[in-house]
């Protein structure tokens, strides 16, 4: 997201490759996977996310839960991530304010970015995870294609929204990759 927030207003003659790594650039709303909604209400999907999750000022429990845990597993987890993992998430969110949280989400939920892609023109990696029901792997396979120069679309399975807690390993690997294929 900041990437193509900068390449949007920048001069972008300065990059030689980027990295959008477990991202998406807009409807983000109306595309998430938390709020299941039958097909006829999908046009429902995104109001709903905006109200109850995206800008939601309501205060998070101080201490931790099984239901609470459970939870934060489904947002933004995938089957193999450690207690230490989703408990580490559960802080940095707790610790978060209501209102920052909301006015972050509302931000995200307004945000459309995909403008900005063909303005990098280097080669550009794409990450994502296959259990994201944040930012869906259809959101990095919709930047792959309007990329004007993808080096490179990983997907990881079994990996959820927080693919760099997860997956640490794979994706300094994916990063030294693009670094050595555009000499960097």
């Amino acid at each position: 997201m900041s990437i193509a927030a900068w390449a949007e207003h920048h001069d972008i003659n300065r990059i030689r490759a980027a990295a959008l790594l477990f991202t998406g650039l807009g409807s983000l709303a109306s595309e998430q996977l938390l709020v299941p909604v039958a097909r006829f209400a999908h046009r429902l999907r995104a109001p709903i996310a905006r109200r109850a999750f995206f800008g939601t000022r309501l205060p998070l429990p101080r201490f931790s839960s099984p239901p609470m845990y459970a939870a934060l597993r489904y947002v933004a987890f995938g089957p193999s991530a450690s207690p230490a993992l989703v408990a580490f998430w559960e802080q940095m969110l707790v610790s978060c304010a209501a209102d920052v949280r909301a006015a972050v989400g509302m931000a995200l939920a307004d945000m459309e970015l995909h403008q900005a892609l063909a303005r990098l023109s280097g080669p550009a990696l794409v990450m994502t995870r296959a259990q994201d029901r944040l930012t869906p792997p259809s959101h990095a396979r919709r930047m792959a294609s309007e990329l004007p120069q993808l080096y490179r679309l990983v997907e990881l399975p079994e990996t959820g929204h927080m693919g760099p807690l997860e997956r640490p390993s794979e994706v300094a690997n994916a990063l030294r990759d693009l670094a050595r294929a555009c000499a960097l």
